[in-house]
């Protein structure tokens, strides 16, 4: 995450389980998040996909590495707020 977060230029905060999870106890019951103690162990041990069987058995040829995927789209959003940027300077 630290490694995401210094590419898309934001702070990375670790945060203890355990305190996440009161957290989010307190969040739910003030109606402030949906999200209750059960997600903190999704966010501790994210799934990942393994898709060697995807590449080998069903031949699909893979684009991007997960960085290049991310740096793809980072690329493509400045780029569209560029354009978003442009049109409004000729608009005024």
């Amino acid at each position: 995450m630290p490694e995401i977060a210094a590419m898309t230029n934001r702070e990375s905060l670790t945060v203890p389980a355990a305190v996440l999870k009161f957290a989010l106890r307190i969040g739910r019951a003030w109606g402030s998040t949906e999200h209750g103690p059960e997600r903190v162990a999704f966010l501790q041990y994210r799934p990942v996909l393994d898709n060697r069987r995807l590449r080998e058995e069903l031949g699909v040829p893979l684009r991007y590495t997960s960085r290049e995927a991310l740096e793809a789209y980072l690329l493509a959003r400045a780029e569209q707020a560029s354009v978003a940027a442009g049109r409004r300077s000729l608009e005024a």
